[in-house]
């Protein structure tokens, strides 16, 4: 249930970068990802609250793994409420942030950096339409069919597509980390330790290149010798 917060934090990051680029490269890295990943969290905390109150009130409830096994009518309300308020955020988010590109496209200020964001909004938002659109359509077809399944079946079968559907959500960050170098990169830049034991790159075949280019510079406009011999 965290996906609907993460995805909002997310979104809110990527923004930030677009509408903010000076902001956001001279930010405290370490202070601003402790808040996101803070900010990340208040929504499956209230949930947590809801399950402690649902099980105080009824210590031998059957809980199971949905929502609306462990929350009261008035709790799912709000919670549908919260879910679709973060959804509309997080989608306003990247719908403004597309504008904000497009409009630089055409006006010719977009750079290599900002065409990079581009490419991985779409591609973000290919993922999430695409894994939308895939967990409902198998989520209608199986409450279509769903006098076939018994009790038990349908639970799981239905736990399996929210599983799906998470999942789908959260895809983005390893594909990103396979097509993007930006995002190679910056992943070994926070995670260094991870990366201690790896070898460093050969450099000891890269050839100089700028001393190739002052060589060749010197060579070209080396002023032509004087005879300064009289006969």
């Amino acid at each position: 249930m965290n996906v609907f917060s993460l995805m909002l934090v997310i979104g809110a990051d990527r923004m930030l970068a677009i509408f903010m680029p000076l902001w956001y490269s001279t930010r405290s890295e370490k202070h601003y990802l402790k808040i996101m990943y803070l900010a990340s969290f208040w929504f499956p905390l209230l949930l947590l609250g809801f399950a402690i109150k649902t099980v105080i009130q009824d210590p031998f409830i059957n809980v199971k793994c949905f929502a609306t096994d462990w929350t009261a009518t008035d709790d799912q309300n709000l919670i549908q409420s919260i879910i679709l308020v973060l959804i509309c955020l997080t989608s306003l988010c990247y719908i403004l942030m597309f504008f904000k590109l497009l409009y630089e496209q055409l006006k010719g200020k977009a750079t290599a950096q900002r065409k990079a964001i581009y490419r991985t909004l779409a591609l973000i938002m290919a993922i999430q339409i695409v894994g939308y659109t895939v967990t409902s359509i198998a989520y209608n077809i199986v409450m279509r069919i769903s006098s076939k399944f018994s009790a038990d079946d349908l639970q799981y079968i239905t736990c399996a597509i929210n599983v799906m559907s998470s999942l789908s959500s959260s895809a983005e960050v390893p594909v990103l980390f396979v097509v993007s170098t930006e995002h190679r990169l910056a992943f070994k830049s926070e995670f260094s330790w991870l990366f201690r034991n790896s070898s460093p790159p050969n450099t000891n075949n890269i050839p100089n290149i700028t001393s190739q280019i002052n060589t060749n510079f010197v060579q070209t406009y080396q002023p032509p010798k004087i005879n300064t011999l009289v006969n």
